[in-house]
């Protein structure tokens, strides 16, 4: 058995995601404010997915203002023709999650 990393085709990162154990910042972030909320981690991974085609349009991402700068599109007009296909995304995507059965209508 190599180590992790030699000749094992696995690099450190990916044992530790698979072994659930990182020693970065920000580690345990997502369990400590869902439980401050009172849920579960999971349903608020789901819910950050979901709003994720509409968080992207933010201005404060910086690559949406590369883009737009870069295709000469104003941030504006990009926005009218954007942000409503992304709320049907991620409408869609709730609705899905609520059929599939992973999004509860009901805790």
């Amino acid at each position: 058995m190599h180590p992790v990393g030699i000749g094992s085709g696995s690099t450190p990162a990916r044992e530790e995601i698979r072994f659930g154990v990182h020693t970065g910042a920000g580690v345990g972030d997502g369990e400590e404010s869902a439980s401050h909320f009172g849920i579960a981690p999971v349903e608020m991974a789901r819910a950050s997915i979901t709003g994720q085609p509409v968080h992207l349009q933010s201005p404060l991402v910086p690559a949406i203002l590369l883009l737009v700068s870069l295709a000469n599109v104003n941030l504006g007009d990009h926005h009218k023709k954007v942000l409503w296909r992304a709320a049907l995304v991620s409408l869609a995507m709730l609705a899905v999650g609520v059929l599939v059965g992973v999004i509860p209508l009901a805790a």
